[in-house]
């Protein structure tokens, strides 16, 4: 009835949970896939959901032949799975993502990252 009166939807903060957002090869050889956060994280059921299916789909990836052929064997040294984020990620929110990559047993470091390195 009132146009200007809408229920506000809730968006995901890191897109789509079945997407890979970036994917970089690193100069000395090692390879960074990066979740992109498009807004600051909370720790809502929500956010926690969707970061986590996404973050467990970045760890499945990482331990595939698919990615093993394209980069060669992941390890912890060579491999980093990383939030990108322009805001503050909240400790819980991290700690839950340390709990995921260990049960994982994701080849891969988890790392955040307030500005991408360039090098």
């Amino acid at each position: 009835m009132f146009g200007w009166f809408k229920k506000k939807t809730w968006e995901s903060p890191v897109g789509a949970w079945d997407n890979l957002d970036i994917i970089t090869k690193r100069k000395n050889g090692g390879v960074d896939l990066l979740i992109v956060t498009a807004r600051q994280l909370d720790s809502s059921p929500q956010t926690i959901d969707v970061l986590e299916r996404k973050f467990r789909n970045y760890c499945q990836y990482v331990k595939s032949s698919d990615f093993a052929n394209e980069f060669g064997p992941p390890s912890v040294e060579r491999v980093r799975i990383g939030i990108s984020s322009d805001w503050e990620v909240p400790d819980e929110v991290m700690q839950h993502l340390v709990a995921i990559n260990e049960e994982e047993q994701t080849p891969a470091e988890l790392a955040l990252f307030y500005q991408y390195p360039t090098e």
